[in-house]
């Protein structure tokens, strides 16, 4: 059992590390909403595999330190491109990997 949690610390370990490293060398910044264009991502993946924690650490710089049951949440952040003067918001989908149970 020791040994099952050390190996799931060290997977969050190396995600930490991965998405800390590919935001700071993007520069993300939040500028003020004018016109926009909105593009939708839609993350999928099995169950309880980490699809929305990955999207709370790219967008938001935070990591859940526990798991929490998500069903499709979605989340906004707008972003400026380098490429492109013009801004627009990311709507980010994370559907559930089960099926949900609205009785």
């Amino acid at each position: 059992m020791a040994e099952k949690n050390r190996s799931k610390r060290a997977k969050k370990a190396n995600i930490h590390h991965f998405l800390d490293s590919y935001v700071n060398q993007n520069k993300i910044s939040i500028p003020l909403m004018v016109d926009q264009e909105r593009i939708r991502l839609v993350v999928l993946g099995g169950a309880g595999v980490g699809k929305s924690s990955i999207l709370q650490r790219f967008l938001f710089r935070t990591f859940p330190e526990r798991h929490k049951r998500t069903v499709e949440d979605l989340y906004t952040r707008d972003f400026k491109l380098a490429r492109n003067p013009s801004l627009f918001q990311q709507n980010q989908g994370s559907p559930s990997g089960g099926k949900s149970t609205n009785n």
